[in-house]
């Protein structure tokens, strides 16, 4: 694919011109499995590409993407008969204010190497370990590409090459545990240990669950919800253009007026990540990016255009959200989670997250799934779903008491017109003073 790219590039920038073109390629070879109780309900594979195309004149600029056919001929009479198309209407766009892209020649490759089995010999071997679970779920695997090439003679190409299976195994009705698991190489042991441990739980979900009066209670957020907090938080939290424009959750923290524990940290990550290390317009990307610092607010994301709007120097992709999450680890150990709990919430995931009040990064959002009572670091009984309303600065700063030592692996699951790039290492965290209110 990269050869294939790379050749389209190199015979369409043959032909020089005054004006500048920037060429991106986004294409995905993916494998698909859906499973309804332990067994196979649909499968397919997905194989598809796409060229974006702009045209740069005069400080205007237009922009068309197309489906790539894999064919380079007709791949590449496709593009000339859309340049001429734009050039047609570029003249009728008015002046950007903005505009900005990498005048560079650069070249950048980042060249992950394939170490999946097939798919069908993963779902083989996990069919075997759950024939006799309620288990329901969906696994995708295969090759991600990215790449960008321009007139000025600049080349970058990207490829990744993941799974991820995010699944639940149900005792009855809404009582199941979920979990997931995603990465480069898959390790049959890491599935059955997480197999394991949910057969491990599902006794203990069938036990009379319990509701709790609205109030505060110690809790521990596994990674997985630890994700969901992070997530809410991307929706413009860490956006130079939001922020400039006060419309970015959690005013008093970017503005420094408020903190968060010295137990958290966190930055974008594309160096060793499975993040591109350059954006749409050409510039390369630094490999690290630290947002939060020991408490402290440190860097926004800045993007190429809020760059030249604000006179600031460009540090991420185009959105202006975290792609590549990494929370720091901290120093407790998974042995001692329930210990160091001692009476409070087990939290494995939360869902339906949205601002209760967004300038004060206020979050509420539900319990779900395999989430229990614990008394004297034992599990007493499964929760039923319970809604919580906390702030970022009470979460993330004064009631955040600990942070596990292990940082868990997490995919974007979505792929909602293609494959997700979005990925997180998180660790859990132990908060006191939790707030439940219904």
């Amino acid at each position: 694919m990269r050869d294939y790219f790379y050749t389209l590039a190199d015979k369409f920038f043959a032909t020089k011109s005054s004006e500048v073109l920037l060429l991106n390629f986004d294409g995905e070879q993916s494998d698909f499995c859906r499973l309804t109780k332990a067994k196979i309900r649909q499968s397919g594979h997905v194989n598809q590409s796409y060229c974006s195309l702009k045209l740069i004149d005069n400080g205007r600029q237009v922009s068309r993407t197309m489906t790539c056919s894999g064919d380079l001929a007709a791949d590449l009479a496709m593009l000339k008969t859309s340049v001429q198309d734009m050039r047609s209407e570029i003249s009728l766009l008015p002046i950007d204010t903005y505009l900005i892209f990498s005048e560079s020649k650069a070249r950048s490759e980042q060249l992950a190497e394939n170490r999946l089995p097939r798919c069908q010999d993963v779902i083989s071997q996990c069919l075997e370990r759950v024939a006799d679970l309620d288990f329901v779920g969906i696994y995708a695997q295969g090759a991600i590409y990215k790449g960008f090439a321009s007139s000025f003679g600049q080349r970058n190409w990207y490829q990744s090459f993941t799974f991820n299976f995010d699944w639940s195994v149900y005792l009855r009705s809404d009582k199941a545990v979920k979990q997931y698991y995603a990465g480069t190489e898959w390790v049959q042991e890491t599935f059955d240990s997480k197999i394991k441990e949910a057969r491990d739980l599902l006794p203990l979900l069938a036990g009379n669950a319990r509701s709790l009066k609205p109030g505060k209670y110690r809790a521990f957020l596994s990674p997985m919800g630890t994700q969901e907090i992070v997530d809410l938080w991307n929706w413009g939290g860490f956006s130079k253009k939001a922020q400039a424009t006060r419309t970015a959750p959690f005013a008093k923290f970017y503005l420094g007026e408020s903190t968060l524990s010295p137990h958290f940290s966190l930055a974008e990550n594309s160096f060793g990540s499975l993040s591109p290390g350059f954006n749409s317009d050409g510039f390369l990307l630094p490999d690290n990016v630290s947002l939060v610092e020991n408490g402290e607010f440190k860097n926004s994301l800045v993007s190429p255009r809020s760059a030249q709007e604000f006179g600031l120097q460009l540090n991420a992709q185009d959105s202006e959200r975290i792609v590549g999450f990494t929370v720091d680890g901290g120093h407790l150990e998974d042995q001692d989670i329930l210990k160091t709990l001692d009476t409070g919430l087990l939290i494995n995931n939360l869902w339906y997250l949205n601002y209760s009040d967004r300038m004060a990064g206020r979050v509420t959002g539900m319990t779900r799934f395999a989430c229990f009572w614990v008394e004297k670091g034992e599990i007493i009984a499964p929760l039923n779903v319970m809604r919580f309303d906390d702030s970022f600065s009470h979460m993330l700063g004064s009631g955040l008491e600990a942070v596990t030592r292990k940082q868990e692996s997490i995919l974007d699951s979505s792929s909602y017109g293609s494959r997700s790039i979005i990925n997180y290492r998180l660790p859990g965290l132990l908060i006191n003073d939790f707030q439940l209110v219904l």
